[in-house]
C-alpha cells in the first residue's frame, strides 16, 4: 500500500498523508469509525488499503439494495481499482455511520 501511495503522490497532489496500521487488521467497523473521527476540513479522504477488506468496508458503506451494490457486487475489486464513494447526504464525518453512500465512479485499471 506505501508503494501504491507513492505512485499516486507522484501524480496528486496529496496535503497530508496519514498512516494507518489499524487498516492492516480486518476491522472494518474500526476502519469505519476512524473515518467518522475525522475532521470536517477534510473534504474528500483517499484510502488505500488491501483485499478483501477494502472492498468489504465499501460494499457495508453502500445500500445493499442499491444498483450500486449490485455493481460493485459485480465488478469485484481487482488491484489498483479505485471505487469514488459520495455521502452527499452527511454534513459530517461523523454521520456516515448513519448514511449510506452513493457510488460516483469506479476506475479500473485493467479496462
Amino acid at each position: 500500500t506505501m508503494q501504491t501511495a507513492d505512485i499516486i503522490q507522484e501524480q496528486f497532489v496529496i496535503p497530508e498523508i496519514e498512516v494507518i496500521t489499524e487498516l492492516y487488521d480486518g476491522n472494518i467497523e474500526r476502519v469505519i469509525d476512524l473515518l467518522a473521527e475525522q475532521d470536517d476540513k477534510f473534504k474528500n479522504i483517499l484510502i488505500i488499503g488491501h483485499n478483501p477488506h477494502i472492498y468489504l468496508m465499501a460494499l457495508g458503506l453502500v445500500d445493499n439494495k442499491s444498483k450500486d451494490y449490485e455493481r460493485l457486487n459485480e465488478d469485484n475489486m481487482t488491484p489498483a481499482k479505485i471505487i469514488t464513494l459520495d455521502f452527499g447526504q452527511a454534513s459530517s464525518w461523523k454521520e456516515i455511520k448513519d448514511t449510506r453512500a452513493v457510488v460516483t465512479d469506479i476506475f479500473n485499471p485493467d479496462e
